[in-house]
């Protein structure tokens, strides 16, 4: 043993060794001290990498959570691509502690990433409700509640049409005979409330 480092410790009693827990399950005290001589020894220790690259991790990843919220128009197809970048992401920080011996930040970016993506993605959708229902509200005047149920449900045909479509169409004509002579003389309260009566029932046989 000359000019060699030797260390002693129980392995084998079950009440004279004492158990480390390490990242990859459990080793025995003194294999503990061994792979600390080794590395310090050798050299070979991981390193942390600096403040340049966790900051420049967590940009990366939130522009990335903002690009997939604002590509993917459905939530679930964005979802998927959230998890498959994070899982991206740990590989590579994996691949780097294994191969390279580096500790890239984990935590904080994946963090950004799904802060970034999920936040976007519930910024649209409460958007898209309060939207939503201030055109139900707007149309809801002027037409049923099933057609505006109608077109919130095919919003894009509705879009569609906003300019004019040619189609071949039967209309009707009708009057209220002496209707202006009325308009003129009535409570405007009780002629709207006639008018909107006649309306009903005229829609109806329609």
């Amino acid at each position: 043993f000359r000019d060699k480092i030797v260390l002693i410790g129980g392995t084998s009693i079950a009440a004279f060794h004492d158990v480390i827990d390490v990242p990859v399950g459990e080793i025995l005290g003194p294999q503990m001290h061994l792979n600390s001589l080794a590395a310090a020894l050798a050299g070979n220790f991981y390193q942390i990498s600096g403040k340049t690259v966790h900051v420049l991790s967590v940009v990366v990843l939130a522009l990335v959570g903002f690009g997939i919220a604002f590509v993917m128009r459905k939530p679930v197809v964005g979802l998927i691509a959230l998890v498959a970048c994070g899982a991206a992401y740990l590989l590579l920080a994996r691949w780097c502690y294994f191969d390279f011996s580096i500790l890239l930040p984990v935590a904080s970016p994946i963090f950004t990433l799904g802060l970034a993506g999920l936040g976007c993605f519930g910024n649209r959708f409460v958007l898209e409700q309060l939207e939503k229902a201030r055109l139900r509200r707007t149309l809801e005047r002027q037409v049923s509640k099933d057609l505006a149920e109608h077109i919130l449900s095919m919003p894009e045909d509705y879009y569609n049409s906003l300019p004019g479509v040619r189609k071949p169409v039967t209309v009707l004509f009708s009057d209220i005979r002496g209707f202006t002579s009325r308009s003129e003389k009535d409570d405007p309260v009780t002629l709207v409330s006639q008018l909107r009566e006649y309306l009903d029932l005229m829609g109806e046989i329609v």
